[in-house]
């Protein structure tokens, strides 16, 4: 795991979530500012000022298929990325997490093409797109990141067996959270990132425990991933 990271998670989950009240946000001081899409000059004249804001497990952030109206960086937290298919069956694609930015489609004039519902309690920041025009360039890297982001969970259906599949999709958790304590998602959402029925995740994660590779927590739904 980057050592970066590491640091940057460790700084963010110093700040306790607070109260969900929104409240202004100064990028200047945020820990993640170096990185952060909502800090950029760029964008200047072009979105309303930051709001940090908290929600809980469960909200949904942005809805595929309807306009985006701002643009949100997560700061602290799990945001499950899903997508309807035709058929009408939404299925989980990816997490992400601390560092990348929602709804860069914003700066496209482009509707969502996911949803993003918070997996757990998030701390988030927002700045409404008051322009409402295209602004490519600024949005080249982050939709990059997110690509690459997308990239990395798609590789996880082309490992060979359901245990491998589930224990890289713990790893991949561990590491967006920066820590090996893992509070598991429920059994269907992780079914689905690492290409499994639910049933198969229980097996893996038992064989996983057996192998050594996790330990469980000090509750159930908890797991250390272990080096």
């Amino acid at each position: 795991m980057d050592r970066r990271v590491r640091q940057i998670n460790r700084r963010a989950s110093r700040v306790a979530l607070g109260s969900p009240a929104p409240s202004q946000a100064d990028c200047a001081a945020c820990v993640r500012a170096r990185d952060c899409l909502l800090a950029r000059a760029e964008l200047r004249g072009h979105v309303a000022p930051t709001v940090e804001r908290v929600v809980s497990a469960g909200t949904r952030i942005i809805h595929q298929g309807e306009p985006v109206h701002e643009l949100v960086a997560i700061k602290i937290g799990l945001v499950l990325l899903r997508r309807r298919l035709a058929s009408g069956e939404v299925c989980a694609v990816a997490l992400v997490g601390p560092g990348l930015t929602l709804g860069v489609c914003a700066l496209l004039s482009s509707a969502a093409e996911v949803d993003a519902v918070a997996l757990t309690a998030c701390r988030l920041c927002a700045r409404a797109v008051r322009v409402q025009h295209q602004i490519p360039g600024v949005a080249v890297a982050d939709s990059a990141r997110l690509l690459e982001a997308l990239a990395d969970w798609a590789t996880i259906g082309r490992l060979r067996t359901a245990t491998q599949r589930v224990e890289e999709t713990l790893r991949r958790i561990a590491h967006l959270q920066g820590a090996a304590r893992v509070v598991l998602p429920p059994r269907e959402v992780l079914g689905q990132l690492s290409a499994c029925v639910p049933e198969t995740v229980s097996r893996a994660l038992a064989t996983l425990v057996r192998r050594g590779r996790i330990r469980r927590g000090e509750r159930r739904g908890v797991v250390y991933v272990l080096a």
